[in-house]
């Protein structure tokens, strides 16, 4: 049986988390179920397919990969039909097991190349559908760019205000629910 609840000889606990006796007739080493079994292998699944949407031809690219979420949720995009999988890691062994080992297509040391920026659009250059990221929000920033454009089919409604001084006007507008869609205050001409 297995249960949360950090290193003790002897633990009360109410139950939540437990998982039982593992059935006899499997054959799995124990430590999968604390790995591609348990927390981890389940945050790769549900995130793929119950945040992101992940679906067969999707280009993935996944932030520290070699990990244990990552490298599940990559093997799972690829088992899926991605179209492309690119991972992320921190050493030349761990990009060498990704690609060798665990299917990748591509993987990128970003402690040893100069332009992490550069070598994820040379690894995707027809740009990424979905971003599976483990590490926060400046790979967000950085991979937004490079994301692929959705069918076109996505409605959107802007309020353009123009100059500096109607930023006051705009931002308390929101307050009182005067917005309809997005508000965006032009300050100088867009090119």
């Amino acid at each position: 049986m297995f249960c949360a609840g950090g290193w003790r000889t002897h633990t009360i606990q109410t139950g939540k988390g437990f998982i039982g006796k593992i059935p006899d007739t499997v054959s799995l080493p124990l430590s999968l179920w604390i790995g591609v079994l348990g927390v981890p292998g389940l945050t790769a699944w549900f995130g793929l397919k119950s945040v992101a949407k992940f679906q067969a031809g999707d280009r993935v690219l996944v932030t520290s990969a070699a990990g244990p979420v990552g490298a599940t949720a990559g093997q799972l995009a690829k088992a899926g039909g991605a179209e492309q999988v690119v991972g992320i890691a921190g050493s030349d062994a761990k990009c060498q097991w990704l690609v060798d080992e665990a299917g990748f297509d591509a993987a990128i040391n970003y402690k040893t190349i100069p332009d992490l920026d550069a070598a994820i659009a040379e690894a995707m250059p027809k740009g990424v559908d979905l971003l599976f990221d483990n590490v926060g929000n400046a790979m967000v920033n950085r991979v937004l760019p490079k994301m692929r454009i959705g069918k076109g089919e996505l409605k959107l409604k802007e309020e353009r205000f123009e100059g500096i001084d109607k930023m006051p006007e705009a931002f308390c507008g929101l307050f009182r629910g005067e917005n309809f869609g997005r508000r965006v205050v032009q300050v100088s001409a867009e090119d």
